[in-house]
């Protein structure tokens, strides 16, 4: 059983959403307040959750406001769909099923709940006066209309989820205490709520163990060993002695005549339910240090029997070991649906880390990952070996065998439904591709097969190629996706100069290394054509050389380059824009490449001395003023060279050919980086970069218009304005 759709309606900033979620991993990505948290919150006040945190509807928060109302909306509703219902899940929903379908060809039984909350309007709180003003009414029914039975009580209790919030404190929930996160944990472990009840006279045992009987052995049951322990605290001589003194030296001459007061010191528990529960609160879990060295490990071994050492972690490891527990109960609970809502899993992890989170995640969520994620299939644990404790006070009883021996564990761990907001990169990049559901706008927009224009075939290869470094266009306001590094390098410089600031838009730059860009750009397209998430703008190269260029760059006949008479300009044009649709867009060079481009616009100067330059890159890298007296001695000699190309070759396309080749006989990263600290400084002044967005090819300053929804045109002024200065 699975939460399989989930529909929000006037709750929070959502005035109506939809998304259909997976048996396995589910993770909500985007921006900050995109409505993550409001999904899983929005779950969570359906289903409920174990732990300490209950979700409630709050009259403040919760009812989405639109702009031009005065009040938030008074009605909202959450209805979630859940399928996959085995026979064993539905005897405890028999009444608030539905069978879809018609009469003759039923189905597989769904269940629907449906949350409505009211909260009264400005003109309802006047009349009812301030004592109900905020006062808001709940109701949660099943039915796909929401009209069924009211659904409470013991059904409600088996779709309990498990809850991990944000930036949780692990340490604490870890910790002994009344009402423990880990006591409620281990409670219901199938190791411990297993267990058969067992005849045990604690006052035998302890006689016949202090006669010396060599058949005495302890018991096996938690709760027995428990009421041992009690016995053998309340009979220590300390407590005894004090049990006597109050009672002789005390109460009894406190009693009045013929009445006789005495007392009795032992450990509080009550019922053996409450006995139980009182042990599993004293306990808490901790992280053992690292394994030791081989020398030392029998005797680290003989230590951690008795105690482990309590070595402070920290809340990475802590944050781990709680998710670990959590997934312990998750996977065994049969009564319950294994649903895990998790909060910002990476919370204190460095990237090594959460790497390894989801590979574990992937290992529990989705069954066919197993071997792929590593996980092997776990075997029966051996019997444990008797401790010091158990020699000194009688012997282990074979396991399984005789009265209160726990029942074998003989399910296997389910798959666990995963629903999970991140903010982080090196996650997204390691979670199949189609687990995500990215968030923008007030919309969910899932990148399962089917969903978007990606085929089979682009899925297997994003899998492959989507880093850390592309997967950060999940979480942007736009994006700009190029071939190369010496865009990546230039753009942020170039929107600068221009005016637009990238960050503040919220805008991503995707290098994908020129491979690949229409699978990237597909991503965010829908297959049903609705708009995308974002606006995304690829930027590309048109690859059709000037005539000139063959023997400029030496190229040989055979050599696939084409130029402008060998190519069908139009046809030429489509296979660089078929990737266009939707918020998509591409954005092809006006003429070659981005250095010919910028060249031909007017930046041949800065772009030919940016190249000769960066051929002394090593010099330009030293320490100090070394560094400046190299960069000065350099610039000089560029500047000279370039005053001899513009003498001996008059024709600006010519030249404009001869400046790329001078860029690319070295590096085109070095000499981009290079011209953006050029950039930078030439341009500096309001006047100077209005003549900029003069120079600036128009293919670019549209790819940055359609990131950034910027609309107004950049302002032209003609290159030669800055000589007339």
């Amino acid at each position: 059983m699975h939460l399989a759709e989930l529909h929000l309606e006037n709750f929070r900033l959502f005035a109506r959403l939809a998304i259909t979620l997976r048996p396995g991993l589910n993770v909500l990505v985007g921006e900050n307040d995109a409505g993550k948290s409001a999904i899983i919150d929005a779950v969570r006040l359906v289903v409920g959750a174990a732990g300490h945190d209950t979700a409630r509807i709050d009259a403040d928060r919760d009812f989405h406001w639109r702009n031009d109302q005065l009040e938030p909306e008074a009605r909202l509703s959450i209805t979630c769909k859940f399928a996959g219902i085995s026979e064993a899940d539905a005897s405890g929903f028999i009444e608030h099923l539905t069978y879809e379908g018609t009469p003759e060809a039923p189905q597989a039984p769904v269940l629907y709940l449906t949350l409505v909350a009211h909260r009264p309007t400005r003109a309802v709180s006047v009349k009812v006066k301030h004592a109900s003003r905020w006062r808001v009414s709940v109701e949660l029914r099943s039915g796909k209309d929401g009209q069924g039975p009211w659904f409470e009580g013991p059904a409600r209790a088996l779709l309990e989820a498990t809850y991990l919030k944000p930036l949780r404190d692990a340490e604490r929930e870890l910790s002994s205490g009344r009402n423990s996160r880990l006591s409620q944990i281990l409670r219901h472990t199938l190791a411990i709520a297993a267990e058969d009840d067992e005849a045990f006279d604690v006052d035998a045992f302890v006689n016949a163990l202090g006669s010396g009987d060599s058949n005495v052995s302890l018991p096996q049951t938690l709760l027995r060993r428990g009421e041992l322990a009690d016995h053998l605290i309340e009979t220590h001589s300390g407590v005894s002695k004090a049990r006597a003194r109050l009672n002789e030296d005390f109460l009894h001459h406190l009693a009045l005549g013929s009445d006789r007061m005495s007392s009795h010191i032992g450990v509080a528990c009550g019922a053996d339910e409450m006995r139980l529960r009182l042990l599993l609160e004293k306990l808490e879990l901790l992280l053992l240090p690292s394994a030791p060295p081989a020398a030392d490990a029998e005797s680290s071994c003989a230590a951690t029997a008795r105690r482990p050492r309590l070595l402070p972690r920290g809340l990475g490891y802590q944050n781990l070991l709680f998710m670990a527990c959590e997934l312990l109960l998750l996977g065994q609970d049969e009564e319950k649906m294994p649903l895990l809502l998790i909060e910002e899993p990476e919370a204190h992890l460095h990237p090594q880390l959460q790497l390894r989170l989801i590979d574990f995640l992937l290992s529990r969520t989705e069954p066919g990952l197993r071997s792929a994620a590593g996980v092997r299939k776990e075997e029966p644990a051996a019997d444990p070996e008797p401790t010091d404790s158990d020699r000194n006070i009688g012997k282990v009883a074979p396991s399984g065998t005789g009265n209160g021996a726990a029942r074998p564990d003989t399910r296997s761990e389910r798959p666990v439904q995963v629903l999970m907001s991140t903010h982080s990169p090196v996650l997204a990049s390691k979670l199949p591709l189609g687990s995500l559901i990215v968030l923008a706008g007030g919309q969910g927009f899932s990148l399962a097969e089917g969903r978007t224009r990606l085929d089979a075939g682009d899925y297997r290869f994003l899998q492959r190629f989507l880093d850390a470094t592309k997967a950060n266009l999940f979480f942007a306001r736009g994006v700009i996706i190029v071939e190369g590094s010496a865009e990546a390098l230039l753009l942020p410089t170039i929107a600068s100069l221009l005016g637009i600031d990238l960050a503040k838009h919220g805008v991503s730059i995707v290098n994908v290394g020129g491979t690949g860009l229409h699978r990237y750009a597909r991503i965010l397209m829908r297959s049903d054509d609705a708009p995308g998430p974002c606006p995304v703008a690829c930027v590309t190269d048109r690859d059709v050389l000037p005539d000139c260029a063959r023997d400029i760059l030496n190229l040989k006949p055979g050599s696939r380059q084409k130029t402008e008479p060998q190519i069908d300009a139009e046809a030429w044009m489509k296979t660089k824009v078929k990737a266009d649709g939707q918020r998509v867009k591409t954005f092809v060079s006006d003429h070659w490449t981005l250095e010919y481009d910028l060249a031909r616009a007017g930046l041949e100067r800065e772009v030919f001395i940016a190249g000769r330059m960066a051929a002394h890159d090593n010099e330009l890298d030293g320490p100090g003023d070394m560094a400046g007296a190299a960069w000065t001695v350099r610039e000089a000699e560029a500047e000279q060279a370039y005053k001899r190309l513009q003498e001996g070759c008059p024709d600006p396309i010519e030249r404009a050919v001869r400046v790329y080749k001078v860029v690319a006989a070295g590096s085109k990263a070095a000499a981009a980086q290079i011209l953006a600290r050029m950039l930078e400084e030439r341009y500096g002044t309001a006047a100077e970069r209005l003549v900029f967005a003069g120079k600036v090819p128009r293919y670019l300053s549209a790819a940055l218009r359609h990131a950034t929804g910027t609309d107004q045109p950049m302002p032209v002024v003609r290159a030669e304005a800055l000589a007339d200065e």
